[in-house]
């Protein structure tokens, strides 16, 4: 194995890319080796970004754009975004394909320690099939408008030519999937999901928001369009626009994580057709319409918190599909129109299961919980609400007879909750203030770049042999860890 490098100038002792175009230019080398059959290297293919170094995708022309199975972007020596290696602006700023040579098979890809900030479209387009997994670790946005942060989107393209050029990337809507989509109610199956797999660890999605000068209409954060998405220990804060996180026809898994201070016109987190998974998990201080939207849904809460949330509806809102919501706290929920719901409401042929949950000091229309008359509740027990504000201090089921078109004409039974304590109520959450209608991007750090050196392709090419491990030990332990997570990943989601 060899390491290749144009080489840092910010440090000479690692072998990294100082332009996207280096970087490009060098994995278009490697995959044309690749595809005649006589590799430079054998993978993991290993790319290092240099220290202190802004790349901009909109001066280049360039944006990063893996081609060959198992490659790793890593941020210096070690991959800590400590290193300061920043994306900033451009229409995209990673993109990843299917592979573009038929029988070649993409598996997965992995990005350490990157900023990614100020993109005007989707700084990530995932946008292989199931096949693939791209997992970013110690990665951050900020400052990103456009349509998304991120998203999860294959759209099957016509076979492949084994020519296919792997620079002819092409931009698929999010209408080619979705007006295809079967929308009658059905229960989720995983064989459904024909994209690519996300896989967030310890990343922050900050300061992104909808600009009213974008061309496109709306703003979402995370979107996941029938691929499955992870977000393990990452801080979702400070967004503003449509949606924070979005799934349709996906599998989604929150875990370990905090969704806070986001300023959405419709939901902080929804999801449609799909499955989610919610658990060890905060969401905290945010506003919209709800701070859960789930529709024909297969959705589980577990050991979470809800808390000083501001809505106009529900704090989660299930229309159709199945939750099932254990061990979570509701806290402080403020409703901002006179005729809400409450923490949970169902409709619509939903089944509630809620048990061992808490519910306090909500200012509710109709209490706690609200099922409606077409709706199912299948177990409410062991649940405790104290200081709350409602018609009904349990769950409200509603009258078949009841119109219920609002909560202002709404009729029913009210059943009271049955637990006798709740444990030590949480402290009042941490606030941020945003600013919505522009996000100030971070002070830039000054990177030192020479202005003019000799193409080292030559030089690299008959350069000593080494692995990159050998070079920088640090890398044998986050592949040893990427390999931790595929299984983990595979336990966990399929």
């Amino acid at each position: 194995k060899r390491a290749y490098s144009i080489g840092c100038s910010s440090d000479p002792s690692i072998p990294g890319f100082e332009t996207l175009k280096e970087l490009f230019d060098f994995s278009v080398l490697e995959f044309q080796a690749v595809q005649s059959g006589q590799p430079i290297r054998e993978p993991p293919y290993i790319y290092f970004l240099c220290p202190d170094t802004i790349y901009k995708p909109d001066e280049e022309g360039y944006y990063i754009l893996p081609l060959l199975d198992e490659t790793y972007y890593f941020c210096g020596s070690d991959g800590s975004s400590k290193n300061n290696c920043i994306i900033d602006g451009g229409f995209t700023q990673a993109q990843i394909t299917p592979s573009h040579v038929e029988g070649y098979v993409k598996h997965i890809t992995g990005f350490f320690g990157i900023m990614f900030q100020g993109s005007n479209f989707v700084s990530i387009r995932a946008e292989s099939s199931n096949e693939e997994m791209t997992s970013f670790s110690d990665c951050h946005w900020t400052g990103n408008t456009g349509f998304a942060t991120a998203w999860s989107l294959y759209a099957p393209p016509p076979t492949p030519s084994p020519t296919s050029s792997p620079t002819n990337a092409t931009v698929n809507s999010v209408d080619t999937v979705t007006n295809g989509t079967d929308r009658s109610r059905f229960l989720f199956n995983e064989n459904d999901i024909i994209s690519m797999s996300l896989v967030f660890t310890d990343c922050t999605f900050s300061n992104s928001y909808y600009n009213e000068s974008s061309e496109f209409p709306d703003f979402y954060g995370i979107v996941n369009v029938r691929g499955k998405l992870i977000l393990d220990g990452c801080d979702v804060y400070n967004n503003s626009g449509r949606t924070s996180i979005a799934s349709e026809n996906g599998h989604t898994r929150i875990f370990r994580s905090t969704v806070r201070n986001n300023t959405n016109y419709e939901e902080t987190i929804s999801s449609t057709l799909g499955k989610t998974d919610i658990i060890d998990s905060q969401i905290l201080n945010n506003k919209g319409k709800h701070t859960i939207y789930m529709k024909e849904e297969e959705f589980s809460m577990t050991r979470s918190e809800i808390i000083d949330n501001y809505v106009t509806r529900s704090s989660v809102y299930v229309v159709g599909g199945n939750a099932s919501i254990v061990e979570t706290s509701f806290e402080r929920t403020n409703f901002e129109d006179p005729i809400a719901f409450s923490d949970i409401a169902v409709f619509q042929g939903a089944s509630l299961s809620v048990t061992t949950s808490c519910f306090r000091h909500g200012n509710y229309a109709m209490g706690p919980i609200f099922v409606h008359s077409n709706a199912t509740l299948v177990d409410d027990s062991e649940n405790y609400g104290a200081n709350n504000s409602a018609i009904c201090m349990g769950v409200f089921i509603n009258s078949p007879d009841s119109p219920c078109t609002n909560s202002s004409n709404c009729r029913g039974r009210c059943d009271a909750l049955d637990r006798a304590f709740c444990g030590p109520e949480p402290s009042s959450s941490p606030s941020i203030s945003p600013s919505l209608s522009q996000s100030k991007k971070p002070s830039q750090i000054s990177p030192s770049l020479s202005p003019s050196r000799p193409n080292k392709l030559t030089e690299i090419l008959n350069g000593p042999t080494s692995s990159a491990s050998t070079i920088f030990p640090g890398v044998s332990i986050i592949i040893s860890f990427l390999a931790t997570l595929i299984v983990s990943f595979t336990n966990v989601v399929d």
